[in-house]
């Protein structure tokens, strides 16, 4: 499964959304739920299930789901 299709199943499943209603704009401007507390629940959920650590900059400034998706892949890139 592609990275951003992965962290959107988990952004559904942390903000009770639909994955069809998320996007990689998706923001907490436009899905409810996503407070800063659900944001770091998400976060964390990332790490654990794509087994990867972001840095604490590029998951606190990341504001969209593509922005998380691009954290990711960065992450991964410096791990290897």
């Amino acid at each position: 499964m592609e990275t951003f299709e992965r962290i959107r199943a988990l952004a559904a499943d942390v903000f009770g959304v639909p994955p069809s209603t998320l996007g990689p704009a998706s923001s907490p401007d436009d899905v409810p739920g996503w407070d800063s507390l659900q944001h770091l629940t998400l976060v964390a959920i990332i790490e654990q299930e794509l087994d990867v650590r972001l840095r604490d900059a590029d998951a606190a400034d990341a504001q969209t789901l593509g922005e998380l998706t691009q954290a990711v892949v960065r992450a991964r890139a410096e791990a290897a």
